[in-house]
């Protein structure tokens, strides 16, 4: 059974309408069997990727939309732990959305993201992104089971900055519901924005 997060109609024109190329045709694309031949057909009607792995390539369908080609049956396997994590454990706020998964999961449409710098992570969370460190490995601290001290923050500290803050306060929900390896976390690179109703959101870019 096929799970489809947007109609079929949003679907074709995510492709038809908005696309880069207009010579891209759903149909045709979903009729390939092949990875080495949809990887080629992307090539070919949407232009330069994004980027690529060992076992996905990205490419850009329009200014908010990106679709994930699975290269191989590990990129498979990332699509489709990519697309159960949305649809069962959704933190809108601080991941990318997911469009749409192919019922075989050979390739995924999600919100495109761009890279984020350090002035742009102050502007839209607000505070700065070593402060914000701080701020995580004080929660990591908290619930974690670690015997060593990395943050600096106190309860106080983390509590204010929750309160005022919705975007910390999702961030710190899905530290406390899932107690995730801080170390990505801490990485500037793991995190970029998205454009969403002309407003810019920091997500994180792996769930």
């Amino acid at each position: 059974m096929k799970k489809i997060i947007i109609t079929e109609s949003q679907y074709r024109k995510l492709f038809l309408k908005e696309a880069i190329r207009n010579d891209f045709n759903s149909q045709e694309f979903n009729s390939i069997t092949k990875f080495s031949k949809m990887y080629k057909y992307c090539v070919e009607h949407l232009g330069r990727r994004l980027g690529k792995g060992s076992s996905r390539a990205a490419f850009q369908i329009n200014d908010n939309a990106v679709i994930k080609v699975a290269l191989n049956e590990k990129g498979v396997a990332q699509n489709r732990a990519e697309s159960d994590w949305y649809l069962t454990e959704h933190y809108s706020y601080i991941f990318p959305k997911l469009y749409y998964e192919d019922e075989n999961d050979r390739y995924i449409i999600s919100e495109h993201i761009i890279p984020l710098t350090r002035p742009l992570f102050k502007k839209t969370v607000g505070i700065e992104f070593n402060r914000y460190c701080e701020f995580l490995k004080s929660v990591y601290d908290e619930y974690s089971r670690k015997r060593w001290k990395m943050g600096d923050m106190s309860n106080d500290e983390v509590v204010e900055l929750v309160n005022n803050n919705e975007w910390l306060m999702e961030i710190y929900n899905y530290m406390t519901d899932f107690n995730p390896p801080c170390g990505d976390m801490l990485r500037r690179t793991h995190y970029g924005l998205v454009n969403r109703d002309g407003t810019p959101n920091v997500v994180l870019m792996d769930y």
